[in-house]
């Protein structure tokens, strides 16, 4: 299938790789994508991203006039797994979102749309995807990743139905101060009980201090109160952890991942999490994002060879 050349505001008019050379044939374009996930095996993720993007740029400036829309949207399906590894949602999802326009019956990128609005907080959209994807190949319907990727997206969509319905405060007994003062000092409570070993507490001052921020009852919070509430979803998803609720750990290391995607600690929290619900393949996806930004790290070294090892075990 030939597609007509796409319109300018479609793509860049500027080479985005012009060190990269790439032959303007379907060939050279063929050959692009095999640089691209060559380099992607290898770990060498931004390179593939590169390989990728320069072969889009080729095939939608009119270059090839050969290149067809299901290689295109394979091209652009790639490009977004690649982002995907580097917790880059948006443009994973952006990327799905052309590929599956181009060829709608393109299983892959479903998947990975699915998995990228997982973590943009979408889950009836990425649940509508995952279910496209299954009807279509119905021989992954009762494959590990695909069940366990259903079931964490059921999971949102009642924790979020669970949110919305908060609107009393179940904490009345614990007191603070609605100011971003007030909760700063109601977050460090929960750190001290952290500290004393009285879990179950500090998870109770955490939670009370979320639901103030959470239901805008901090008028001076601001852009402030974004960062404070990444930090109260870290630290009572570690409090959780150390109560082996897993579930609710991932969950709060997610929200926390809303405000920075590359927060170290977060992503941390959440592999531990993951590997102890049995998804190693999961937790190496956020250690290997960790590591871009700490690369020296031993914690996460010594994580990420466990989590190795799991996903040998579980194999």
């Amino acid at each position: 299938r030939h597609a007509a050349a796409p319109s300018k505001n479609e793509h860049e008019d500027a080479d985005p790789c012009p060190d990269l050379e790439v032959q303007p044939t379907k060939q050279g374009l063929e050959q692009a994508k095999a640089n691209g996930n060559n380099n992607f095996a290898q770990g060498a993720v931004e390179n593939a991203t590169r390989w990728f993007s320069k072969a889009i740029w080729l095939a939608e400036s009119g270059k090839v006039p050969e290149a067809t829309t299901e290689l295109r949207s394979i091209l652009h399906s790639n490009r977004a797994f690649a982002h995907i590894k580097m917790a880059r949602w948006l443009e994973a999802e952006g990327d799905c979102s052309k590929a599956i326009v181009l060829d709608p019956g393109n299983a892959k990128a479903k998947y990975r749309r699915a998995l990228a609005r997982a973590e943009l907080d979408k889950p009836e959209e990425a649940l509508k995807d995952l279910e496209i994807m299954l009807a279509a190949r119905p021989e992954t319907r009762g494959g590990k990743e695909e069940t366990d990727l259903r079931a964490r997206l059921e999971a949102q969509i009642i924790a979020r139905s669970a949110v919305s319905m908060e609107e009393s405060d179940k904490f009345p007994d614990i007191i603070v101060h609605r100011t971003f003062e007030g909760v700063e000092s109601g977050k460090n409570t929960g750190n001290s009980l952290f500290a004393e070993g009285r879990l179950e507490d500090s998870v109770r001052w955490f939670s009370k201090c979320l639901w103030l921020l959470d239901t805008d009852k901090v008028p001076d919070a601001g852009i402030r109160g974004n960062q404070l509430k990444a930090a109260l979803h870290k630290n009572r998803a570690f409090a959780y952890f150390k109560l082996t609720r897993w579930s609710e750990s991932e969950r709060d290391c997610f929200e926390a991942l809303k405000h920075d995607h590359r927060d170290v600690k977060a992503l941390y929290r959440r592999a531990l999490a993951r590997l102890e619900l049995g998804r190693p393949a999961a937790a190496l996806e956020d250690i290997e994002v960790a590591l871009r930004e700490q690369p020296q790290n031993e914690d996460l070294k010594a994580l990420r060879d466990r989590a190795q090892r799991d996903a040998v075990d579980s194999a």
